[in-house]
């Protein structure tokens, strides 16, 4: 009985915290995404496989924010610049190396490139 509720306890814990951001001490559900369009890269070959330099950059805004495979393309739907996008997928780049994630990691730096 008492596995049942710490299992229940545990649960119920993990849905209420699943999507929140834990950072500093202090629990944050919402990203604060940038806006601008100047990006200083954090060291020459971030964003590039095998590279996980993006975890490191201050930057980042996507280091402690859960990603995963169902909801990039939520999150990427929000992104307001191509920075943003930038981060978001190099990010998912570093958690799961494919090349759908380096493919968007460069159409981001080219839409910088652009817009820039």
């Amino acid at each position: 009985m008492l596995k049942k509720i710490t299992l229940i306890t545990f649960a119920a814990a993990m849905m209420l915290f699943y999507g929140c951001e834990i950072k500093n001490g202090t629990i944050a559900n919402e990203i604060e995404m940038p806006l601008d369009d100047r990006l200083d890269l954090y060291s020459e070959n971030v964003g590039v496989h095998p590279n996980t330099d993006i975890l490191k950059d201050p930057q980042n805004p996507f280091v402690y924010a859960g990603l995963n495979q169902q909801n990039v393309w939520d999150i990427y739907e929000k992104c307001p610049s191509p920075k943003a996008k930038f981060y978001l997928w190099a990010t998912m780049l570093t958690i799961i190396p494919m090349g759908e994630h380096q493919y968007y990691t460069a159409l981001s730096l080219h839409e910088l490139y652009t817009a820039g």
